[in-house]
This record gives structure tokens, C-alpha cells and sequence, in this order.
């Protein structure tokens, strides 16, 4: 019956309705799941043709029964997609503050925010900093990226009702597929479900090398304590994420701002999808080491999945390919990190450019005060007054708040181990129907290998 609608496919409600109605235990056949598909791109095709909005936790189940719930009610408990396409959404805080040209509908934007008690992180950013974000960004925004950006502040207001601190990191498009690709061998390998987690860096993980976890363990204490400024092994990027506390944040400094690098595609690392080793470069040695390190190549590697890769060198080539050409307004990627207020001073600090650890100047109130300020040192209390008075950090002047800059620190004791406090949503601009059939080829692919290793 399931493969009859597939091929008729004549009213997309009877089909989804009908859908709605198939036993549970049928939701993972291949053609009820394809036939999800074709439904999902059907919907698609009745919504704007500008949407273009993707949140996507690593682990989905593309289930019909979250389709007629509301837009504005993302369960982030759920594996489920969770779009903000209503049209109740287009006049969200974020685009009214930075599209409306109309100065009194602006200044009652933020006067919707000015409640320190419901406002996001970067609500709390944008209160202050609307002045120079609003410029900075003009010539980038339209409805389509404030739709993203506003998802994103949803999202962020859901992430912190549940006790988390929110934050940002803009990436290179490139380095998402790596990512992506190594987070799915790794759930193939070792068999166990992610849920909304996204290994943002893949060096050395082996979570069953007990002296290696043990070693990161110390190593992350000694960069909190100030006492540690590189790896052992000289190569510090892998293991430090630097991140934003708002969407927005590092405005008046763009090469350290998160929705910088997610509109121009930028970032610090040059990425080498096919890395030849016997290439000679002219780099030192740590870039020769990275360039190494992010190869689709050296990913299987890690995994000790070497052959697997030789064996389907060029299946891996078309999804590469595949995932670029998707990738039509050439945009990166932004990973919104949500971490447990519990252990976000185990694992993040304010840092300076570089990821020397800093500190933050907080006033007793909003006026500027010399010799009253109190230099805060831990990333949670820095959040926290984010939200409350935003004025009040590093205000010597209007937009103190912009300044902080955070690194988290990426171990294999704490924020590199999934299911331990720390959850990662992507956030794209690619069309949901190209990016679905990337997810479809990239499945398949998986699938592929894990037969093959079966077999071997």
C-alpha cells in the first residue's frame, strides 16, 4: 500500500494524513521513509519559494505526525526537524530590528526586549548593540537570513529555559562535511545513537584510551587555570573551539564574529579535502599537521577505517561534490553549542584572540564607573549578566557587551564526549529539499560501509 501512494502520490494531505495513521512499527521501512520524503518536498513545494532554513540535530526521524504542529513550539527533545516557516514568524525581534526601516517600529522591538527576564543572549546583545550590528550587516540580510537568525534566537530561548548557556561558532562550509561525515562513521562504528551532538573537532578521539582521557582531563585544567597556552604536541586547534555568547557577538571585530563567518563562508582554517601526504607544502609543520588532519582521508583514519575509505574513494568524492553544489548562496555553517550550566566553567573561558585566557570588567550598574568594576573571570557568571544587564559588562563604552570572546575547550573527558551536557545544532541556508537528498546519499553511503565492514 505504502509503495501504491508513493507512485500516485495525487493529494499531498491524503498522503500525509494516511501516513499519519501507519503503525509505528512500520516507520523505518525503506519505502514508508522514502515516501516521507517525496511528502516532505511535496509540503515544501506550497510554502514561499524565498524559505530556505535548516536546523538540523544529527540523528533525525523525518516523522509526518510533527507536521501540522506548531512552528513556533520546537520540542527540543525531539529528533524531529524543527522549521520557524509560519507566517506568524516573519516579524520576529530579529528582523524587525535589522530590516525595518521604519524607526518607531524599531525602537518597539526593543522595547519587546527590554525584559531582562525573558530575553535571550543575544536579544540582550542585540538591545545594546542593534546600532552597530544593524550597519555592520546591512548589506547581507534579507527575509530568508533573518528567518535563519531568528530560528536560531527560538531555538536559543528553548535551549536556555532548560537550564543551558547558548553559544555560537561560525564555520567554514567545507569543514561541516567532514564533520558531518565523521559524526555518522563514528555512530556506524561503535553503535551507539548521537542525539543532537556534532564532533566539531575528530583528533585523537578514543574514548576507551583511559591515560588519554585522563591526560586531556589535566590539560583542560591547566587552560582554565591559566597555566597552559598549547598541546603537548604544539598543535592547539583542534582542541579549542572559539565561540560567540550571541549571534551577533565580536560585531566590531568581524574576523572573531560567528554570523561574520556563517554569511561570507570564512573562517581561520584553509581546509584540504584531498590531502595528498606525500604532497610538499609550504606550510610549518602545525598547518601541515591540520591541513592533514582535516582530509576526508585522515577522517577514515582516525576511525581505523582505512580500507573502507580506498574501497569507496569515490562515493565519497560525489557526496563531497554533491555537498558543495548544494551550497548555492554560499554561506558556511553555524553550530549553536548548548552546554549544561552545571559544567560550563569546566569547559569554557573568556578568551582573548589567540585563546590566552582574559577577564571581563562588570559595573555595578549602567553607568560607566572607574576603580567599581570587578573583573569577572568564569564564562557563566559573564552569560549570565549578559542576560540581566548587558550595559554593565565592559562599559567603558555603550557596546561593552560585544567585546567577550569564549574558547571551548574540546576534551575527550567532558565536551568532546557526546551525551555529557554539551548538545550541537546546525543551522544552514540551504534549500531543505537539496540538503534532504544530501542527507539521503549520505545515508545510503553510510550504510554502504557498514555493510561492507560486517561482512569483513
Amino acid at each position: 500500500m505504502v509503495h501504491q501512494l508513493h507512485r500516485s502520490l495525487c493529494s499531498t494531505l491524503l498522503v500525509t494524513v494516511l501516513l499519519c495513521n501507519v503503525p509505528k512499527v512500520q516507520a523505518w521501512h525503506p519505502a514508508f521513509t522514502n515516501l516521507k520524503l517525496q511528502v516532505g518536498i511535496a509540503l515544501r513545494q506550497l510554502m514561499p519559494s524565498e524559505t530556505a532554513l535548516n536546523i538540523r540535530p544529527y540523528l533525525q526521524k523525518l516523522d509526518p505526525r510533527t507536521w501540522f504542529e506548531s512552528n513556533t513550539d520546537c520540542d527540543t527533545d525531539s529528533d524531529n526537524d524543527c522549521d520557524t516557516d509560519s507566517d506568524n514568524e516573519k516579524n520576529t525581534v530579529i528582523a524587525r530590528l535589522l530590516l525595518e526601516e521604519d524607526e518607531e517600529k524599531r525602537v518597539e522591538a526593543l522595547r519587546e526586549i527590554s525584559d531582562s527576564q525573558g530575553r535571550t543572549q543575544s536579544e540582550a546583545h542585540l538591545w545594546c548593540c542593534h546600532d552597530i550590528v544593524r550597519p555592520t550587516f546591512a548589506q547581507y540580510l534579507s527575509d530568508d537570513i533573518c528567518k535563519i537568525f531568528d530560528a536560531m534566537n527560538t531555538h536559543e530561548r528553548k535551549l536556555i529555559a532548560q537550564g543551558k548557556h547558548v553559544f555560537y561558532h561560525g564555520q567554514k562550509w567545507s569543514l561541516y562535511f567532514l564533520e558531518d561525515l565523521f559524526t555518522h562513521l563514528w555512530q556506524m562504528k561503535y553503535r551507539q545513537n548521537l542525539r543532537n551532538f556534532l564532533f566539531a573537532r575528530f583528533d585523537r578521539i578514543d574514548f576507551t584510551d583511559m591515560q588519554q582521557t585522563k591526560q586531556d582531563e589535566l590539560i583542560r585544567e591547566k587552560f582554565l587555570q591559566g597555566k597552559e597556552e598549547t598541546w603537548p604536541d604544539g598543535n592547539i586547534s583542534p582542541r579549542l573551539l572559539f565561540a560567540n555568547h550571541a549571534i551577533f557577538g565580536n560585531t566590531q571585530f568581524l574576523p572573531r564574529c560567528s554570523a561574520h563567518y556563517f554569511l561570507e563562508d570564512t573562517g581561520n582554517l584553509a581546509v584540504r579535502i584531498d590531502f595528498d601526504s606525500d604532497a610538499q607544502l609550504d606550510f610549518d609543520s602545525d598547518a601541515q599537521r591540520l591541513a592533514k588532519w582535516l582530509s576526508t582521508r585522515t577522517i577514515f583514519a582516525q576511525l581505523q577505517l582505512d580500507e573502507f575509505y580506498s574501497k569507496f574513494e569515490d562515493e565519497i568524492d560525489s557526496l563531497n561534490s554533491f555537498f558543495h553544489l548544494i551550497n548555492g548562496q554560499h554561506r558556511g555553517n553555524m553550530l549553536q553549542i548548548a552546554i549544561d550550566t552545571s559544567i560550563t566553567d569546566k569547559c569554557v573561558y573568556p578568551a582573548r584572540g589567540g585563546g590566552n585566557r582574559r577577564t571581563v570588567s562588570l559595573y555595578p550598574d549602567d553607568q560607566w564607573a572607574p576603580g567599581q568594576a570587578k573583573e569577572v573571570r568564569k564564562a557563566s557568571a559573564i552569560v549570565d549578566a549578559l542576560k540581566l544587564f548587558p550595559k554593565r559588562i565592559n562599559n567603558v563604552n555603550f557596546y561593552g557587551c560585544d567585546r567577550p570572546e569564549y574558547v571551548i575547550i574540546l576534551t575527550q573527558d567532558l565536551a568532546l564526549r557526546p551525551n555529557n551536557g554539551v548538545e550541537i545544532f546546525a543551522f544552514n541556508a540551504v534549500d531543505p529539499e537539496q540538503w534532504q537528498e544530501y542527507e539521503r546519499r549520505r545515508d545510503v553511503l553510510i550504510a554502504k560501509i557498514e555493510k561492507a565492514n560486517e561482512i569483513t
